[in-house]
């Protein structure tokens, strides 16, 4: 078998965000382990090595998308006609 863990992803990059909060109340699993910052990532990958992974999977985050107003045309694509204030 090649087995690969959990794969590693910045903190704020692949987690799954729940409003319930409560103790008792519904758990999700984590689908990645996070890491920040160089000995972050190499505590992260000791721990994936540790939890006897033959290979390490990374997830790797381009910067997010700005949000662009009015957003980019496109040929066929109709004028804004009424832009907000």
């Amino acid at each position: 078998m090649f087995v690969a863990t959990e794969c590693i992803a910045s903190s704020s990059g692949y987690a799954i965000r729940q409003e319930n909060g409560m103790s008792g109340g519904t758990t999700v699993p984590r689908i990645s382990d996070p890491a920040e910052g160089v000995d972050g990532v190499r505590a992260a990958v000791r721990r994936r090595l540790g939890a006897c992974a033959d290979t390490v999977k990374f997830y790797a985050d381009y910067r997010k998308r700005v949000l662009r107003f009015p957003p980019a045309a496109w040929p066929g694509g109709r004028d804004i006609m009424f832009i907000e204030k």
